[in-house]
């Protein structure tokens, strides 16, 4: 039905709300959709500072982000009423907090992920070390 057919059953009707609308919405901090352009916002500011990423670190990024976006819609928020909000904000802190370690956005995920890359590009030497001259103490000849 579009528009210009409704007509009111009854004196005083409200017209059917218009598809897309936002008249119920409180805060947004449960709307993933309306959430998506800040969510891409996020994941291009912190995109740069994962080290070492890959594109198959792009969900976890995309869910960190979900997560920091979700926090700040329901951040403006002030209303005693709002208990489930409240909750739900301190498991996206929660999930914020594992994303950032997960993606060595932490100083302590960062420290152990030096050690794993040191670790990693040592194997890498030795491999290549092992290719390139054999195996140590062995004779080329």
């Amino acid at each position: 039905m579009s528009a210009g057919d409704w007509t009111p059953a009854f004196p005083g009707q409200r017209p059917p709300f218009e598809p897309s609308n936002v008249l119920a919405v409180k805060h947004g901090a449960y709307a993933s959709v309306a959430l998506g352009s800040r969510v891409e916002e996020l994941a291009n500011t912190i995109r740069p500072f994962v080290p070492g990423y890959a594109p198959g670190d792009e969900i976890a990024l995309r869910v960190l982000c979900l997560a920091l976006a979700r926090m700040e819609a329901s951040s403006t928020v002030d209303s005693p009423d709002l208990k489930r909000l409240r909750e739900d904000e301190k498991g996206w802190a929660n999930t914020v907090r594992r994303f950032l370690a997960d993606l060595g956005l932490t100083p302590t995920s960062r420290a152990a992920l030096g050690v794993n890359l040191s670790r990693a590009r040592g194997e890498a030497l030795r491999a290549h070390i092992r290719e390139t001259y054999g195996e140590p103490g062995r004779s080329p000849c």
